[in-house]
């Protein structure tokens, strides 16, 4: 399970290669032109949020193992533990969203405005963009838990916090 964090960095990594989502398109694009990218990429972008998708779920693993060694080493604090579970879901649900967005983008792009198009594109870069405070809690709660394990040895050592 502690691989899956691995394999979840790259299958995000290859689902936004794919779908042509690194580089990002530039802010000053037009609907138009961002349309246009979603009906010649179509495909691309489809497959590549599926794999984000499915993959993404393997973040659930990861940090169920995560919050086990938060609540070990913060025995004394149990809440450390149930907020690490509650940053670990936050993540799956908003990453999920954000495949979700640019999927639902690029299911009828020629269909639909652009400027609908352009809106849920927006939709998808804010929630990636904007999602770091859960996940700059969840790095605060772990720290906190390294610096309160009591364990002999240690689960890890202090400086990783």
């Amino acid at each position: 399970m502690v691989f899956c964090g691995h394999i979840v960095v790259v299958a995000i990594l290859i689902g936004m290669l794919w779908a042509g989502f690194i580089p990002p398109s530039p802010p000053s694009h037009s609907a138009e032109q961002i349309a246009a990218m979603y009906i010649q990429h179509q495909g691309r972008i489809q497959g590549g949020c599926a794999l984000m998708m499915i993959f993404w779920v393997l973040w659930a693993p990861w940090g169920g193992i995560l919050s086990m060694f938060v609540k070990r080493m913060g025995a004394e604090y149990p809440s450390l533990a149930y907020t690490a579970v509650a940053c670990v879901a936050f993540g799956l649900v908003i990453f999920e969203f954000i495949a979700f967005f640019w999927a639902v983008a690029a299911y009828r792009p020629g269909e639909i405005a652009a400027d609908i198009t352009l809106t849920l594109n927006d939709i998808a870069w804010f929630m990636f963009l904007y999602t770091w405070p859960p996940f700059s809690l969840l790095f605060v709660v772990i720290a906190v838990a390294i610096f309160c394990d009591r364990n002999v040895p240690t689960t890890f050592p202090r400086w990783v916090a």
